[in-house]
């Protein structure tokens, strides 16, 4: 049963690795004013990537499921769990530097317009949880998406503010019976 679980997910992880489930963005193409040979490096570059993560995320799986067996036997090694929490540590560090090398070998495949763009655009994430607060406390409506229902479905899970509450909607004191103004 470990085994068919492993090979799940490392399925759907080797499947996100390939971009079968997430094409190019466009818009980001058209803003950056990529080349289709750009496109297609950059694809490659995070292909790359994936496979490297899709072979740690298996491991990564794995170690848990170890850590789990171990603090479910009735006498506790804590050496073997210290050494498979110290395995996890040493995946998520090298998840870490292989994303970084792919990102900084993305970045060379980029004109210097490109990458001021691109420095423009790491300006507007850094501003998304102030934007995403007006959005809470309703002093700015979130844009609407364009395109059906499923670009929409997308583009919410990958970007935006739904999973801010809204706090305007949200009023304790009416809940509770206390009426504001009363």
């Amino acid at each position: 049963m470990r085994f068919l679980i492993l090979l799940f997910l490392f399925s759907l992880e080797a499947g996100f690795a390939q971009g079968i489930f997430s094409p190019f963005p466009e818009t980001l193409k058209t803003y950056l004013e990529l080349t289709d040979q750009q496109v297609s490096q950059i694809l490659a570059k995070n292909q790359q990537l994936g496979e490297y993560r899709s072979a740690k995320l298996v491991r990564q799986y794995a170690v848990k499921f170890e850590i789990a067996e171990e603090t479910g036997r009735a006498v506790v090694d804590p050496m073997a769990i210290g050494v498979r929490y110290l395995e996890l540590e040493t995946i998520r560090r090298e998840l870490e530097t292989e994303a970084n090398k792919i990102v900084a070998e993305i970045q060379g495949l980029l004109t210097p317009a490109q990458k001021t763009k691109l420095i423009m655009l790491e300006g507007v994430l850094r501003q998304q949880n102030t934007a995403c607060s007006a959005v809470s406390w309703n002093l700015i409506l979130e844009p609407s998406v364009p395109g059906n229902f499923a670009a929409f479905l997308l583009q919410s899970s990958q970007v935006g503010c739904a999973n801010q509450p809204h706090i305007g909607v949200f009023l304790p004191g009416v809940i509770l019976g206390n009426k504001p103004g009363l």
